[in-house]
């Protein structure tokens, strides 16, 4: 929970559009947390945005890392959404892009959808600075409700992802800009914590 009224993600947009000061940004986005590109829809970006790659279906995914990644090679056991893939993603868009001038930000999510789904709310974000060699792994953490209440609220369930979306997005931003004020409202038991974080 913020201990002060949290902004909502348009106004962190807004900030962002205005005081982000920084490489451009190459984005590549999984699964969930579209709602960080929405500055697209508004004036200015280009001062600050590259670019962005939009994976969807596993097997492009697969595609993508064994054709760019520094090994070629996905474990198929492997989730899709964990900090492994999100750190071959990252590997594979620094060979894709092949630009030192940039800052890469992958967003990998496993979010509501219409389909009970096992496993976690979640969301995995890096954030490599190519310049400087640093990254940073983040895990975002959502509720989840239960399989007999996502039964029973089958005609609320695209309001549901979308407000888990724009908190997914939201906290992308916040990332980026360093700024945990920034952050969405959470609700208890949700959180946004660093998994790994290296420099030179």
């Amino acid at each position: 929970m913020h201990p002060f009224e949290a902004l909502s993600i348009d106004q962190v947009l807004k900030i962002v559009r205005e005081k982000y000061v920084g490489p451009k940004i190459a984005f590549l986005t999984l699964g969930g947390g579209y709602s960080c590109l929405d500055f697209r829809k508004m004036t200015g970006s280009s001062k600050f945005y590259y670019g962005s790659i939009d994976l969807y279906d596993q097997n492009f995914v697969v595609d993508f890392i064994t054709k760019y990644s520094k090994n070629r090679t996905f474990d198929l056991n492997q989730s899709i959404v964990s900090e492994e893939t999100t750190m071959q993603l990252i590997e594979s868009m620094i060979l894709f892009y092949d630009n030192r001038d940039l800052l890469y930000v992958v967003v990998n999510s496993a979010l509501t959808t219409d389909r009970y789904r096992k496993g976690e709310n979640k969301a995995f974000v890096a954030i490599y600075n190519n310049k400087s060699s640093e990254h940073q792994i983040y895990k975002i953490s959502l509720n989840k409700d239960s399989e007999k209440d996502h039964s029973l609220y089958k005609d609320y369930l695209d309001i549901h992802r979308s407000i888990e979306d724009r908190k997914v997005g939201q906290s992308v931003l916040s990332l980026i800009m360093d700024d945990y004020k920034l952050a969405p409202e959470l609700e208890q038991g949700e959180t946004i914590e660093r998994c790994r974080s290296t420099g030179k």
